[in-house]
């Protein structure tokens, strides 16, 4: 419950930086290199008026001066860092705006269900993932009932489009079908594509069938998130081979920070605990106690923000048990 709320809360956030324009820098480099050199004369003045009082000026001048580069040199990292970061958002919230005129085009279901196979396709967080045709059709015409199948994590899942250019009882005559292919095929998990408005009438069948199964709509917005997180994945070959074949190791901040070590490190500072509280080790023991529970703490909570960090925020995680 707790993860799927951070998650909720980093969606929204994440959401900011592809709609909203960000704000451009109106100074020039000049201005920023005058910031920068005020910023460095004001440190190094107090920082010379206040060592002076404590030691001689002798050793408070070179003091101070290695104070004002340092400051210098950090607040040069941040300007860059800045910049850098307004470029990224400006390139994400372009591409943002690509992905919106793209969906904007599709008008039929067929269209709709190509677009979302072939984002899913492009994730790894989809398998077994299958577009269900008519038989007997040269042309591509879905089956009414499930558009497409595959499986989330694991998890199988039925998909159903609903396009733009559906009609009001077209679109309940398609929920209705998907209702009960769901039922005969066992199904608990499902995805209703609505790129455009969601109807008063579509919107409370979308809500009876949350009554029965995991529902995760996605609308616009979310098919935007989906064809940005898809723009970003690296091919296949490259996650899982290095060159000539073989398989890249792993780094040692990621065997370390495993996603499973993390309760195990937690578990591990209880123990400490317990064993320091019922009966304390004396001598230097009893000093490396505290410290190496500290250490599994900070472990442990590592762990957990080192893959919410990199985990991705897509909004389907209700598909999961």
């Amino acid at each position: 419950m707790l993860r799927r709320r951070l998650l909720r809360f980093k969606r929204r956030r994440q959401r900011l930086s592809y709609q909203v324009r960000p704000k451009e820098d109106g100074r020039n480099k000049t201005a920023q290199a005058v910031d920068l050199l005020f910023l460095v004369g004001f440190v190094w003045l107090a920082a010379l008026m206040l060592l002076a009082k404590i030691y001689s000026i002798s050793l408070a001048l070179p003091a101070s001066v290695f104070l004002a580069a340092a400051a210098g040199a950090a607040a040069s990292h941040y300007q860059r860092r800045k910049r850098e970061l307004r470029r990224q958002r400006y390139r994400l919230w372009l591409a943002g705006q690509r992905c919106r005129e793209e969906i904007k085009k599709i008008k039929t279901r067929e269209e709709l269900a190509v677009f979302v196979s072939l984002l899913f396709a492009q994730l790894p967080q989809f398998t077994d993932l299958q577009v269900h045709q008519k038989g007997g059709q040269k042309a591509l015409r879905l089956d009414e009932a499930v558009a497409i199948s595959a499986k989330y994590r694991g998890v199988p899942v039925g998909v159903q489009c609903l396009p733009p250019a559906a009609g009001q009882q077209e679109e309940i005559k398609l929920l209705q079908s998907f209702q009960r292919a769901l039922q005969e095929r066992g199904l608990k998990s499902a995805l209703v594509v609505v790129p455009g408005a969601v109807r008063a009438d579509v919107r409370r069948l979308i809500a009876g069938l949350r009554k029965k199964y995991r529902v995760v709509v996605l609308n616009e917005e979310r098919l935007v998130e989906l064809a940005l997180q898809a723009g970003r994945q690296p091919a296949a070959e490259d996650r899982q081979e290095g060159v000539a074949g073989h398989s890249r190791p792993e780094p040692v901040h990621k065997l370390v920070l495993e996603q499973k070590k993390g309760l195990r490190y937690l578990l591990a500072a209880g123990v400490l605990w317990f064993i320091y509280l019922v009966s304390p080790p004396a001598g230097l023991w009893g000093g490396f106690y505290p410290v190496l529970m500290a250490v599994n703490i900070a472990l442990g909570a590592a762990c957990f923000i080192f893959h919410w960090k990199d985990e991705d925020a897509f909004g389907l995680e209700d598909l999961e048990p």
